[in-house]
């Protein structure tokens, strides 16, 4: 890999007057390796549910991977959800940080 990591914010249109936020980590060739995301979770079911209601429901950070490396190193151990990935080729994208391999990847596996 060539270049530095990067971490992207991006931001996705949903329901017409509504967004979704969420990250995207790219390689050091600018790649899309992983959707990094927070997602409303029932601590009971142990499922994503659309929005947080009750008191069973908290915020949890998910990573869907686009990349098979990518998803060994992190231990691939992403709970149920869907493969339904937010990124967009045609949405606006900030990069957030950027750096080597070994400066970058230790802030997406808190």
């Amino acid at each position: 890999m060539s270049g530095n990591f990067t971490i992207e914010a991006r931001s996705r249109s949903i329901l017409g007057g509504a967004s979704h936020d969420f990250w995207v980590l790219r390689d050091g060739d600018g790649n899309k390796i992983a959707e990094l995301d927070g997602l409303s979770f029932d601590r009971v079911t142990q499922e994503v549910v659309a929005v947080g209601t009750t008191s069973d429901d908290s915020l949890r950070f998910f990573q869907k991977t686009f990349n098979a490396d990518y998803a060994n190193l992190i231990g691939n151990s992403t709970p149920k959800i869907d493969n339904y990935y937010q990124y967009r080729d045609n949405q606006s994208a900030q990069i957030v940080f950027t750096g080597t391999q070994e400066q970058v990847l230790p802030r997406t596996m808190r």
